[in-house]
């Protein structure tokens, strides 16, 4: 670990995080409607836009939630842009993938500096409160590419960060695993934080309703019948 450098230094190093700062909210202010193109990977061109903007068009967005290899129900479009809307997201952008015309990635996220406590700049996966999962949807035909393009173009950001952070991401999904798969082929090292495990509620049986208490279940066999007449 570097010693700790002397004061003057860390306030310029502050004061070139708030540019880059700036430079993001410049960014995102002048962003075309179809976001700012960042870098193209094999057939795959990535964009960069600020969240607002898909706000007046999600359809694009819902579809790949079909589509989506593996789901995160925090991404649903109406969860995602109430979320941005109430607990201040103005910096906040997403990393959109695209064949052609069609999409096939997307990832919210914003850029990290020395002024956000981190000791390099980083892409840091979007997470709230109410969103513990950072995991980006992803077209099932095209998920690895995807996974390429979108770390691919992350050093071409407002910042230029050094490295992704990826919040509460499952060790088991498909994108942690595709992240890793991906980071190994280009030599490049994964690092895995506060590993930890979640508490879930498991079926003892096949039965769907083992979980629930006799009494809800004759309740439920009630409504059925009176469904059924």
């Amino acid at each position: 670990m570097s010693p700790v450098k002397p004061q003057r230094n860390v306030q310029k190093s502050g004061a070139a995080s708030r540019a880059r700062v700036d430079a993001q909210f410049e960014l995102l202010r002048r962003a075309a409607s179809g976001g700012d193109r960042l870098t193209s990977h094999r057939d795959l061109e990535v964009r960069w836009s600020p969240i607002a903007q898909w706000q007046g068009d999600p359809a694009a967005w819902r579809d790949l939630m079909v589509r989506a290899i593996e789901p995160n129900v925090f991404l649903e479009p109406g969860f995602a842009f109430s979320a941005a809307n109430n607990l201040g997201a103005a910096d906040l952008g997403v990393l959109s993938v695209f064949h052609g015309a069609k999409l096939v990635g997307l990832l919210p996220g914003r850029v990290e500096g020395i002024s956000s406590g981190r000791a390099v700049p980083m892409f840091v996966a979007w997470t709230h409160p109410f969103a513990p999962m950072s995991s980006p949807l992803l077209d099932r035909d095209t998920a690895a590419d995807t996974v390429s393009a979108l770390i691919a173009s992350m050093s071409a950001l407002p910042g230029s960060p050094k490295a992704a952070l990826f919040p509460y991401l499952p060790e088991a999904c498909v994108a942690a695993r595709l992240i890793a798969l991906d980071a190994a082929s280009k030599g490049q090292a994964v690092t895995r934080l506060n590993i930890h495990a979640r508490a879930a509620l498991q079926r003892i049986d096949d039965e769907p309703l083992s979980m629930v208490s006799p009494r809800k279940r004759k309740e439920l066999a009630r409504q059925r019948r009176r469904l059924t007449e």
